[in-house]
């Protein structure tokens, strides 16, 4: 006797549990030819028949319904085998979404620093502005932007977020140099760039005592990285988020000029699905993110 194809073990096992070669065929996304050539390769093999015909169905013979149970049990060990291999890879992996100007601007810069903290695990990151649904794309967790109140989730708060204006340190400098920059609502000398953040220089002058101003942005960016990197290259001012700009703001590459800060409507939050257990590496990554985001938290009040 030979060995049967693991396939024609399948076509047996689905034509026993569910009474037709039609329903196997549907249950294996193949054909009902498909199955019947299966059936037959595996009687060949065996060596002895497997159904008998009565009133146009298929009777599977005792030899058939034990096999049947056979190949359902290996395939339940099989499963529990590779569910024990994804659970050991989460739990020492993580997979994470989040704002693709989150990933450019804060983690990137913060790799190295991430890896040693977090050592043993590995972090995969998905750069999306689309609010995914966790389980449907295979993400372990995300950083989300918001209130915390998303459907199907659990949600850890992570860190408050400041805004404050920011600009060129060349830009600033030919500025300063020519005292042009003496009081608040002297920034609307220069080009005002915004994004798509609910916080707006509306805002942040009535922070800054002066609520009679309503300015007129000049230039719209619907991702806060490129807002950034223009700002950096001396196009204007925009309302640096502390997140984002703290590691700028630290190398120099920013400079604010008015350290009026003005906490944002929205803070950031580790989400997971909430019929998900918080695996280690999930729990490991929450305290490096708090620390992390803490800490430039402190950087942009002290630089700004």
């Amino acid at each position: 006797m030979g060995i049967p194809s693991f396939k024609s073990l399948l076509a047996l096992e689905a034509t026993v549990r569910l009474g037709t070669t039609v329903k196997a065929a549907e249950a294996l996304s193949i054909s009902q030819t498909a199955v019947s050539h299966r059936l037959k390769d595996l009687e060949r093999v065996l060596g002895t028949s497997l159904f008998t015909r009565q009133g146009g169905r298929l009777r599977p013979t005792a030899q058939a319904i034990t096999l049947a149970d056979t190949v359902r049990t290996c395939i339940g060990l099989l499963e529990q085998s590779l569910a024990d291999i994804d659970e050991n890879i989460h739990e020492y992996g993580l997979t994470v979404s989040m704002l693709p100007a989150l990933a450019t601007k804060w983690l990137a810069p913060r790799l190295a620093v991430m890896a040693e903290a977090l050592q043993g695990i590995k972090i995969h990151v998905s750069a999306s502005r689309n609010l995914i649904d966790l389980r449907q794309e295979g993400m372990d967790a995300a950083i989300r932007y918001g209130r915390g109140e998303w459907p199907e989730t659990a949600a850890v708060h992570l860190s408050n977020e400041y805004l404050c204006p920011v600009v060129s340190r060349e830009l600033y400098k030919e500025l300063h140099d020519g005292n042009l920059l003496q009081q608040p609502s002297d920034l609307l000398q220069l080009p005002l760039l915004v994004s798509d953040v609910p916080d707006h220089w509306e805002d942040w002058f009535t922070r800054a005592g002066q609520p009679a101003i309503r300015p007129e942005p000049v230039a719209f960016f619907d991702d806060d990285a490129a807002l950034i990197e223009a700002c950096i290259a001396g196009h204007g001012v925009c309302l640096g988020r502390s997140v984002l700009v703290a590691n700028d703001l630290c190398n120099g590459r920013l400079v604010a000029p008015f350290p009026v800060f003005m906490e944002a409507r929205f803070g950031y939050w580790l989400v997971r699905n909430k019929a998900s257990p918080a695996t280690e590496a999930f729990t490991r990554f929450r305290q490096w993110a708090r620390n992390a985001l803490g800490e430039d938290a402190k950087i942009f009040h002290s630089l700004a």
